[in-house]
């Protein structure tokens, strides 16, 4: 595992759903694990992921806060490292609740890793982000376990006005992947930009589903999304944009790209836009090709 730790981040190792105090740096007391409460398991009946999100959270028993405070600037990125190491097929549920204050500034990476030889896995990841007024947070997700194991996670973003966001979800193993992706903007000149690549090979699948609500006006968001594709291996795209009526004056673009390396390899790319305000810039686009 130490090799998966640069000494340049600060860096937070769960091995199997426990934080190993030993690989783990002590910092600033950025990361507090806390006992569950009623509103943790309150959710949206008509969200997308509610049935799968009931489930893994039915094997919750903690959850992960990791909080920036009001102007602090974090100037290593912070790393949290989900490690699993079971001999036997498992299923591990983690819960990351990520709080940015007012002005605060941070880079995050949550990695996900499987060391187990011949074990399949399963990992459910909810992640819960709070971004307070012109806080800055770059995020990005790396999936990066064994090819016979599967991945969920859902990705819950709320922007307050004059915040700004950039995000990366990149996906390499797996056998199975489905990524949910949910940003509502509440305030107003607050800006996105969320990203997404997926290096698929034998038959791997991987489903993103992203859905970008644009509550107020005056904001931009845009997202690009790409696979590399050989083998049998299988990526969807669905791409969700929703401009309310009361958001006048929203900019939002979106773009899927794929390259299909082999004959038996597929793409399927599903982008939608909802539009309710009439005063907004709003387009999107997808390739697919050789």
């Amino acid at each position: 595992i130490s090799k998966h730790l640069p000494s340049e981040f600060i860096n937070y190792v769960f091995v199997n759903g426990f934080l190993n105090a030993t690989l783990s740096d002590d910092s600033d007391n950025l990361l507090e694990i806390a006992e569950l409460t009623e509103n943790d398991f309150e959710s949206n009946q008509a969200s997308v992921e509610n049935k799968l999100l009931n489930f893994a959270q039915a094997f919750l028993s903690k959850k992960v806060s990791l909080k920036i405070a009001k102007g602090k600037a974090v100037e290593k990125p912070i790393q949290l490292l989900f490690v699993q190491t079971s001999k036997t097929p498992s299923f591990s549920s983690e819960k990351l609740q990520i709080h940015l204050e007012e002005a605060a500034d941070a880079k995050i990476i949550v990695k996900s890793m499987n060391l187990s030889a011949g074990a399949p896995s399963a990992l459910n990841l909810n992640i819960n982000v709070k971004s307070e007024y012109n806080s800055n947070l770059k995020l990005i997700q790396l999936q990066n376990e064994k090819s016979d194991s599967y991945h969920f996670s859902q990705t819950r973003i709320v922007m307050a006005s004059s915040s700004q966001l950039t995000s990366l979800v990149v996906t390499l193993g797996n056998k199975l992947v489905r990524n949910y992706y949910e940003l509502d903007f509440k305030g107003q000149s607050a800006n996105a930009q969320v990203y997404g690549l997926s290096v698929l090979d034998g038959e791997q699948h991987v489903d993103n589903y992203t859905f970008l609500k644009h509550s107020l006006g005056g904001n931009d968001s845009a997202q690009h999304y790409k696979s590399i594709l050989s083998g049998s291996s299988h990526s969807v795209f669905r791409g969700r944009v929703r401009i309310e009526q009361d958001a006048q004056k929203a900019n939002s673009s979106q773009l899927n790209n794929n390259l299909l390396l082999t004959r038996s390899a597929q793409a399927d790319s599903i982008p939608q836009l909802e539009i309710f305000a009439d005063d907004v810039k709003a387009g999107h686009g997808s390739t697919v090709g050789q």
